[in-house]
């Protein structure tokens, strides 16, 4: 994905994207990139027992993604070579040779995840069952943050990255790499009726996750901590059915009220 933002929304490059060296539009602003690559793969066996009233399905999961993000933008004030009267506005930049004032969030990422699963259904009759599914998961997350802009203490644009004594990185060495692993245990419960063949009533309580990670604009050890990953805990109430009207037509509905605690 490529692309550039215009913030301010005027045709004065305050915020975003970066104006011309000699006029006081924006014009031909360099642009962000986003790159990423995934692959994951599923294997699952599905299969009956106990005399085919239960059904079960059991399977293990690997996905791997590696990405970058590249966002060059102008963050603060105008061109130091517009000329006062064609804006009215002074100029205020603060790097007088007009580079770029923020290269953040510029950042390589590498995540991998692992989970095992099993999920059954058992059928006590021909109109009640009962489902439970488990999972386990794990996450690998990974960042290399490699973030440069104006330092206000040197007046200088550079790297921004500190080493874990709180030391400035030299600029041809403008790299910090952080890594963490998360994992969580999730399942889900149902109780199923089925009064009719077209119609379903259940009420489920279930668990979810999902993994934490790092903040891409990141320059320190406080500014690169992880954050940690969110869970919720689900109660549902729902119910299916077809419907004939008469001889006109077919109708299905699907009604459900829940709660979630986040």
């Amino acid at each position: 994905r490529r692309s550039n933002s215009d913030v301010d929304g005027t045709v004065v490059p305050l915020f975003g994207a970066i104006t011309s060296q000699t006029e006081n539009i924006t014009r031909n602003a360099p642009v962000g990139k986003v790159t990423g690559e995934q692959l994951s793969n599923e294997l699952q066996f599905i299969g009956y027992a106990f005399e085919e009233k239960l059904e079960w399905l059991a399977g293990v999961y690997w996905m791997q993604m590696e990405g970058s993000e590249d966002s060059p933008t102008q963050v603060s004030g105008a061109n130091p070579d517009w000329p006062e009267s064609g804006s009215g506005i002074p100029p205020i930049d603060i790097v007088a040779f007009g580079g770029y004032l923020q290269d953040s969030p510029n950042v390589d990422a590498d995540n991998e995840a692992y989970a095992i699963f099993g999920e059954g259904t058992y059928a006590f009759n021909e109109q009640w069952s009962f489902t439970l599914g488990l999972r386990q998961t794990w996450d690998d997350r990974e960042i290399t943050a490699k973030n440069e802009g104006f330092n206000p203490n040197t007046f200088t644009y550079g790297c921004l990255m500190l080493d874990e004594n709180n030391d400035p990185l030299p600029d041809d060495n403008c790299s910090r790499r952080e890594s963490e692993k998360f994992d969580a245990f999730t399942w889900r419960t149902s109780f199923n009726w089925t009064p009719s063949d077209d119609m379903l009533l259940y009420a489920s309580v279930s668990t979810g996750y999902r993994s934490g990670g790092f903040n891409a604009r990141g320059t320190n050890t406080f500014t690169l901590q992880p954050f940690e990953e969110e869970t919720v805990l689900s109660y549902e109430l729902g119910h299916k059915a077809d419907w004939q009207l008469g001889n006109l037509a077919m109708m299905r509905t699907n009604l459900a009220i829940y709660l979630q605690d986040y």
